[in-house]
C-alpha cells in the first residue's frame, strides 16, 4: 500500500528560469512528464500535451520561444521542437531538429541559437552542435568521438567543457573546447582513474561549475587521481592565465590547476552551479 502511494505521487522538476521570474518545469501529473510554465505569481500554464515524455526545455533569451526535448513514439530518442508562448492556451509544437533514427539532447539555449548533442554521424558517438535558429545553419564544435556525458558552456560562450567517458572504469575525462577555433584541450588525462563526482539525480555526470561573468571553471576530483595536489582539492581553471581572486597574483599558464584549501576561500560572485 505504501509503495503504491509513493509511486503514484506526481513529481515536478525545475528546468529553467528567465529574467522575468518565469519557470519551466516538468510535471508528470497527467501520466507522462510534460512541460509547464510557472509565472512569478505562481500561475501554471501547460505548454505540451504529448503522448510521449518530455525530457527538457529552455527559454530562448530575447524571444517568446521555448525549445523542448521530447520522445517520439516512446523510442527514448530525443527530438527538439520549438514553442511560441506569445499567444494563449496550448502552443503549437514546431519541429526544429527531428530525425527519429537518432538521439538529440538539448544542452543550452542562447539568444538566436541552441547547443545540442547528437549521435546522427555514426549512431554511436555524440557530437556537439550549435544551430542558428533563424537560418538553420549548424556548426560542429566537437566530433572527435566518445561518449559525451556532460556539456557545460561558459557564461560568455567562448568555451565548453565536455565530460567524456574515459578508458578506466567509472572514469570521466574533461575536455575544453574553444568555440571560435574549435580546438580541443585535454584538462584531465584520458587514462587517469578520475571519477569526476559528485553525482546528483537526473544529471549524474556534471561536476563542473562556471563563475560568472568570467571564463573561470571549477572541477572536483576524487581521491586516487593523478593530479599533482593533495586529496580533497578543488581545481580552478582560468582562461585569463592568472591565479583566482584572493590569491597571490602569480601568472600561470592558461587552464592550469589550482588547489583550494579549507582556509583559502576564493570569491565567485554570482557563480552558477552545474546541474
Amino acid at each position: 500500500m505504501l509503495l503504491t502511494t509513493l509511486f503514484s505521487l506526481p513529481t515536478t522538476l525545475a528546468l529553467d528560469i528567465d529574467d522575468a521570474g518565469r519557470m519551466l518545469v516538468l510535471y508528470d501529473g497527467t501520466g507522462t512528464r510534460q512541460v509547464n510554465e510557472v509565472t512569478a505569481d505562481g500561475t501554471w500554464r501547460a505548454l505540451t500535451d504529448l503522448g510521449d515524455t518530455c525530457r527538457g526545455a529552455r527559454f530562448v533569451p530575447g524571444s517568446s520561444q521555448v525549445v523542448v526535448e521530447h520522445d517520439t513514439g516512446g523510442d527514448e530518442r530525443g527530438q527538439l521542437s520549438l514553442l511560441d508562448l506569445a499567444g494563449s492556451g496550448l502552443p503549437a509544437l514546431t519541429p526544429l531538429v527531428h530525425d527519429a533514427e537518432y538521439i538529440h539532447h538539448l544542452v543550452a539555449a542562447r539568444a538566436g541559437r541552441i547547443l545540442y548533442t547528437t549521435n546522427r554521424r555514426n549512431s554511436v558517438d555524440f557530437d556537439l552542435i550549435t544551430r542558428d535558429l533563424a537560418s538553420g545553419t549548424e556548426t560542429v564544435l566537437y566530433d572527435a568521438g566518445g561518449w559525451v556525458m556532460g556539456v557545460d558552456p561558459s557564461p560568455d560562450d567562448k568555451w565548453v567543457v565536455l565530460s567524456k567517458a574515459s578508458s578506466p572504469a567509472n572514469s570521466i575525462q574533461l575536455l575544453l573546447v574553444d568555440t571560435s577555433s574549435r580546438s580541443v584541450t585535454e584538462l584531465t588525462p584520458a587514462d587517469a582513474h578520475n571519477d569526476q563526482g559528485p553525482r546528483s539525480p537526473g544529471c549524474p555526470t556534471r561536476p563542473r561549475s562556471w563563475c560568472r561573468p568570467t571564463s573561470t571553471a571549477i572541477a572536483r576530483r576524487s581521491a586516487g587521481t593523478t593530479w599533482p595536489t593533495r586529496r580533497g582539492a578543488t581545481y580552478w581553471w582560468t582562461t585569463r592565465g592568472t591565479s583566482p581572486p584572493g590569491r597571490r597574483r602569480t601568472a600561470y599558464t592558461s587552464w592550469s590547476a589550482y588547489s583550494r584549501t579549507a582556509r583559502s576561500r576564493w570569491p565567485c560572485t554570482g557563480s552558477r552551479t552545474a546541474r
